[in-house]
């Protein structure tokens, strides 16, 4: 499926925008600079305000994502059942920091909340849902996406 294809699945009104973005996110895993400029045109706005939107969301992103995409919450619920630990892990496991600069190989991040307080804590890797994440099973976990 192409951009132009899923453009015109959408008629262009303001509240087709949000919907429009995340199918694009989905089909490509994000969304170009070249689609946020087409996508502008088709609803006749200026680029800067689909930035807008993408960048007020966790969920849509503008750069393609790395291969091993990792996102731990650090919301309160899941700090407060074990997430800093886990992250440390996470963070030894890959020898990368959270939250530094992306590389086409790993990206890990955290996120304020996932909505999933009870099963915390969440990580998220590659889009599947890890939840009540133990340290002592991140190694485990990891292993499968490598």
């Amino acid at each position: 499926m192409t951009i132009q294809k899923i453009l015109l699945s959408f008629e262009p009104e303001k509240e087709n925008i949000l919907p429009l973005l995340q199918k694009v996110n989905v089909h490509f895993g994000y969304i170009s600079k070249d689609d946020v400029y087409r996508i502008a045109e088709y609803f006749d706005m200026a680029p800067a305000k689909i930035y807008g939107i993408i960048t007020a969301s966790e969920i849509l992103k503008s750069e393609k994502p790395s291969q091993l995409e990792v996102a731990v919450c650090t919301g309160p619920h899941c700090v407060i059942k074990g997430s800093g630990e886990v992250l440390k892990e996470i963070e030894k496991y890959l020898s990368v920091k959270a939250d530094r600069q992306a590389d086409e190989r790993i990206n890990l991040k955290t996120i304020s909340c996932t909505g999933h307080c009870l099963a915390g804590p969440i990580v998220i890797i590659n889009n599947n849902v890890h939840e009540n994440v133990k340290p002592a099973e991140v190694d485990d976990i990891l292993k499968d996406y490598l």
